[in-house]
């Protein structure tokens, strides 16, 4: 089967569904933060493709396992809110090529227990499905 892992930065919490917005400001601050989002998953789907050419799938399967900062911060997302606050890397993704759109993603397993003091992320392992 084939895959490929792209390390994305822990999700802002302004890009959590339960912190949603209640000004003009808040709202524009929640998508500059989601466009940033998704131009660094571009950036990073670039890079975990290192050279080849985008595969462009037109199913995928998405594993995320997340790494905290330390353990205190891994209860404070459940899994359908930390697929949500993907939504601008999964966007990235799908512009790097992986996928051909990102309806075509599927979501498997959502990891959310893991700590790495020295490097908090979200790896994102994209599978081929046919």
């Amino acid at each position: 089967m084939n895959s490929i892992t792209v390390v994305v930065g822990i999700p802002h919490k302004i890009l959590n569904p339960n912190n949603a917005p209640r000004t003009a400001h808040g709202i524009k601050g929640k998508d500059a933060e989601r466009k940033r989002q998704r131009d660094s998953a571009w950036k990073c789907s670039l890079s975990a493709l290192d050279g080849r050419d985008a595969p462009m799938w037109e199913y995928a399967r998405v594993h995320a396992r997340y790494y905290h900062k330390n353990k205190r911060n891994m209860g404070k997302r459940d899994a359908d809110n930390a697929i949500a606050s993907l939504k601008g890397a999964i966007d990235g993704i799908a512009d790097a090529g992986i996928v051909v759109n990102d309806s075509g993603i599927r979501w498997g397993e959502v990891e959310l227990e893991h700590v790495d003091p020295s490097f908090p992320r979200v790896e994102l392992v994209v599978f081929q499905e046919v």
